[in-house]
């Protein structure tokens, strides 16, 4: 990760520091590096501790970290401390319903430095001592500060929503963030969502637009933007977030954004994966795509159809919009879903019978034999999966007409998000294709 990122405030509302802390990382063999750079006006510190005294009472920077992404609710983990003083704290936590073990071990060094109005903590964590298996993907982790004196006492994290009281051991908020490929998982600006989503319990999904959410005790109703089964993700009684609606006129005050699953949050709203594609071509953050200068959303391509996106060259077309009637190659048109089915660790499409997707696979395949280019990019709302295949026990056509347009020459992108309350960050290194 070559870019910081800021922590955001998790708790009080309020807060007399503007970003006080931001944090970057990144791996080293089987070494985590992390650095934490803390802007602040006056320290809470001290430089000799009593007895009774501990890191998370004074200023401190934390890593919460976790080597086995498919185990349940992210434990065990084990968190990091250290203060400007260079006071540190480790503990492993295996249950949060038992004392957490203290007095271990791993090896990890911690190590600040006080600068003028400034400090920096350093982290190196040696993996291999967590009982890490090599694998990239099965680490996950989430970061934290905390700064300030009582009564003005603030709580930051990387991916922790607000709450009234702040908790950082939840690590259902964890993500699968700790790649060699971090750079892509920056929050891209539109992406980041207007305000903190909402945490509820997921109670049922009914008339495929609608479910029924639990919000501080009171049963509200939010809005389902998929029109696909979900299969695996509806499970009553999961924890989800929800957004609150823009317009206080609007019938339904919350759309349901993300629910949460035994390994990963899953993001449910369809309305982001062309919005997501599109920015990250526009943002020059894919470098398949770098060459095109020219981007549409929703192009038309014959009387019946429309594809997600087209991207061009300025020399080969100079208008800035297409009318489909004109169109000719060269033109690379892509085409997106959005999956939120897994089976273990392999992500799923489609979660139902697609007579639309069929005709669209069917549609690229004409556009192949016409001279255009063709991609179809599988957006995956979920952290969880290393690979990607057709779900042919579902629609077995659809698995076809895939493996048809792959001989065809149409590219196959599985790419994944990794999701947060405060936002979606896109990986950029597309999973394999398992067909």
């Amino acid at each position: 990760m070559d870019t910081f990122l800021d922590l955001k405030l998790v708790a009080p509302q309020t807060s007399p520091y503007k970003s006080p802390a931001q944090v970057k990382w990144h791996l080293e063999g089987s070494t985590l590096h992390v650095l934490f750079t803390v802007h602040l006006p006056i320290l809470h510190a001290k430089k000799n501790y009593g007895p009774m005294d501990f890191p998370y009472d004074y200023d401190v920077v934390e890593v919460f970290l976790a080597t086995h992404s498919s185990s349940p609710k992210n434990l065990p983990y084990y968190e990091f401390e250290v203060t400007p003083y260079n006071q540190t704290f480790e503990v492993k936590i295996s249950d949060l319903a038992l004392p957490f073990e203290r007095g271990i071990s791993t090896g990890a060094q911690a190590h600040a430095d006080i600068l003028e109005r400034s400090w920096t903590a350093k982290f190196q964590i040696p993996l291999e001592n967590l009982d890490w298996s090599g694998r990239r993907e099965d680490l996950t982790g989430n970061f934290f500060g905390i700064f300030g004196a009582p009564p003005e006492r603030t709580y930051w994290s990387l991916f922790l929503p607000p709450q009234e009281q702040a908790q950082f051991h939840k690590p259902e908020f964890s993500n699968r963030c700790l790649i060699d490929n971090i750079s892509a998982l920056i929050l891209s600006p539109g992406m980041q969502f207007k305000t903190p989503l909402i945490e509820a319990t997921f109670l049922k999904r009914y008339k495929r637009f609608f479910a029924d959410v639990e919000i501080n005790g009171k049963i509200e109703v939010a809005h389902v933007a998929n029109t696909g089964s979900l299969k695996g993700c509806l499970e009553t009684g999961s924890s989800c977030l929800v957004s609150p609606a823009e317009d206080p006129a609007r019938k339904l005050r919350f759309s349901l954004e993300m629910i949460q699953t035994p390994t990963s949050w899953v993001g449910i709203n369809t309305s982001l994966p062309n919005k997501l594609i599109y920015d990250l071509w526009k943002n020059q953050r894919y470098a398949p795509w770098t060459a095109f200068d020219r981007g549409q959303m929703e192009v038309k391509i014959n009387s019946e159809t429309r594809l997600d996106m087209a991207l061009w060259k300025s020399s080969d077309f100079p208008q800035e919009k297409l009318a489909w009637k004109e169109i000719k190659p060269p033109l690379h048109f892509i085409e997106i879903k959005n999956v939120t089915l897994s089976d273990g660790h392999t992500a799923l499409f489609p979660d139902a019978v697609t007579e639309r997707g069929q005709k669209h696979l069917s549609e690229l395949m004409l556009l192949m034999d016409q001279g255009y280019s063709c991609e179809i990019v599988f957006l995956i709302q979920r952290s969880d999966c290393t690979q990607f295949s057709p779900a042919d026990v579902i629609d077995a056509k659809y698995g076809q007409l895939l493996r048809d347009a792959k001989k065809r020459g149409v590219q196959i992108t599985p790419l994944f998000c990794s999701l947060s309350p405060q936002g979606i960050q896109l990986q950029t290194e597309p999973l394999k294709v398992i067909l």
